[in-house]
């Protein structure tokens, strides 16, 4: 284990030095020391404003994915679920409002995945989407067709009879 320094904080030799995530979550820290310790609610504010946002930078900076990438993308998943929202109302009337209402959710739930990916959404705040949209679809869909066993269609006359009439 490393000595540690007059601040608490690991001191460290020319040969170990620490990397860019390590190097931010230090500092994030010692704001965070700074809010601590301040009896000024103004430095305390202003330290935790700058957690905020280096948390953010640090976020953006290690995103995998270029921003115009994920720009493009979101914007295919989004036109894909207009267009698949057009169809089922011009090709399934009957059942259009729903299907609309999946395809929009899962173009929403894959559009904050992409978002997560590149860095500009939290995993929090992803699973508060999927939850949403989750009861969103679970309250459209009727419980009556949900709850009907495939055994009873055949009980209403929607199977056809066998050749020997039975």
């Amino acid at each position: 284990m490393a000595p540690r320094g007059q601040n608490g904080k690991k001191e460290e030799s020319a040969g170990n030095s620490l990397s860019l995530s390590e190097q931010t979550h230090l500092q994030i820290l010692d704001y965070f020391r700074v809010a601590e310790n301040s009896e000024h609610p103004a430095i305390r504010d202003a330290a935790i404003e700058l957690v905020k946002e280096t948390s953010r930078y640090q976020q953006e900076q290690s995103a995998r994915l270029s921003p115009t990438l994920t720009m493009l993308i979101a914007v295919l998943i989004l036109i894909s679920a207009g267009v698949s929202s057009w169809y089922f109302f011009v090709y399934y009337t009957a059942h259009a409002y729903i299907l609309s209402a999946i395809a929009i959710g899962l173009a929403l739930v894959g559009a904050c995945l992409l978002a997560m990916f590149s860095g500009h959404l939290s995993q929090a705040n992803f699973v508060h989407v999927v939850g949403m949209v989750w009861s969103k679809i679970a309250g459209l869909i009727p419980r009556s067709q949900a709850s009907t066993p495939p055994s009873s269609l055949s009980e209403q006359g929607s199977v056809p009879p066998n050749d020997d009439g039975s």
